[in-house]
């Protein structure tokens, strides 16, 4: 719990010495040499999930996954850690923090420009199709608060869900979503020849 405390506050820090930062959690293996290419154009680039925090997937369908993190340092990225930091001391998950943060920072997705209602909320089946038929793409978003840039990367090479089909020689970084625990997490990893 302590650890996931300071995340957000150390990557903080960092930021304000004019370091950009990529925070990733220690079960989140790196494959490859990160493409410099993804990160250039954005401010803040993440891991996208399925499923947590719910209410946001519902929306966005997908969610951000604070377990791999590119942050550029900018004012509008220490302005999104500030609020995330505010939000962890009352929710204390920092994956909930962060997607509380971006959404109070109203991003408009790129795939949203063209819908009428950007709250509509999806069924799971859509949610799922969804994240499946776009698991190879990064999808842009910016606030139309501060111009915050963000990037929800490619699930077939930022890999978090099972559910995803993946070439594992495709793979930058390969986080297992589930199970939680160690001994699961390790076996995953063997399934896949990485251990």
């Amino acid at each position: 719990l302590s650890i996931t405390a300071l995340k957000f506050p150390i990557v903080k820090e960092l930021l304000l010495l004019n370091f950009d930062v990529i925070l990733m959690d220690v079960d989140a293996l790196l494959l490859t040499n990160l493409p410099i290419d993804f990160f250039l154009t954005v401010d803040v680039a993440f891991q996208r999930v399925f499923y947590f925090p719910e209410p946001i997937a519902k929306v966005w369908n997908f969610a951000a996954c604070s377990g791999f993190v590119w942050f550029k340092s900018n004012s509008n990225t220490i302005e999104l850690l500030n609020n995330s930091i505010v939000k962890q001391f009352k929710v204390y998950s920092d994956q909930i923090a962060l997607n509380l943060a971006l959404w109070e920072s109203n991003i408009k997705w790129e795939y949203t420009q063209n819908k009428k209602d950007d709250y509509h909320t999806f069924i799971e089946s859509e949610r799922k199709d969804f994240f499946i038929q776009n698991h190879k793409n990064k999808i842009h978003g910016v606030s139309d608060k501060n111009g915050l840039k963000v990037c929800a990367l490619p699930t077939d090479s930022f890999w978090r869900n099972d559910f995803v089909p993946i070439e594992i020689s495709n793979v930058i970084v390969f986080h297992p979503n589930s199970p939680k625990i160690e001994e699961g997490k390790i076996e995953i990893y063997k399934n896949y020849k990485l251990l």
